[in-house]
């Protein structure tokens, strides 16, 4: 805003607000044979990781004298394998996370997976999950990026309302 502040030291009051706006958040996108994830500062991405297993089958087909009649068991071992590929995304984000100060996390990938991807992060993480977007991961990272940072700007513009709600309710 126009305003004129006279001081013998540097004013940055406007610019700090403004960093404070803009915090460091976490991306992560995972699906059955990968996981991206990658942080996103001042609209740029700093870091970014990729993680491949493909040990979830996809295509399982029963085999009639081991399973006939026993749909259960194929799901249960697609299960198994699909938990320890969480396991290790899980691990993996966060060993990606450590030290990064970040504020908040966006999830992507199908939407039925959100919840076992949020179940398999350790608690840190978890209890700063503030969205998530539906998309898949063969598609570029700049498209991944486009659509967490219209996430992030509601998240945003959720804060600066709460903050403007603590202000105005002040008065």
């Amino acid at each position: 805003p126009a305003l004129i502040h006279v001081s013998s030291s540097a004013f940055l009051d406007p610019i700090i607000d403004a960093l404070k706006v803009h915090n460091r958040y976490m991306v992560l996108v995972a699906d059955h044979k990968k996981a991206k994830m990658f942080t996103v500062r001042l609209g740029k991405i700093e870091a970014q990781s990729e993680f491949v297993d493909g040990q979830v089958p996809q295509n399982v087909r029963a085999n009639e004298r081991d399973f006939y009649g026993r749909s259960d068991v194929i799901f249960r071992h697609i299960e198994d394998h699909l938990h320890r590929h969480l396991q290790l995304i899980a691990e993996k984000t966060e060993e990606f996370a450590r030290a990064k100060n970040i504020n908040f996390v966006i999830i992507g990938g199908h939407k039925e997976m959100f919840e076992k991807i949020k179940k398999h992060l350790p608690k840190y993480l978890r209890d700063k999950i503030r969205g998530e977007f539906v998309t898949g991961l063969n598609v570029p990272l700049n498209d991944v990026f486009l659509a967490s940072k219209k996430v992030a700007a509601h998240i945003g513009q959720d804060k600066i309302s709460d903050q403007m709600e603590g202000v105005l309710g002040g008065a």
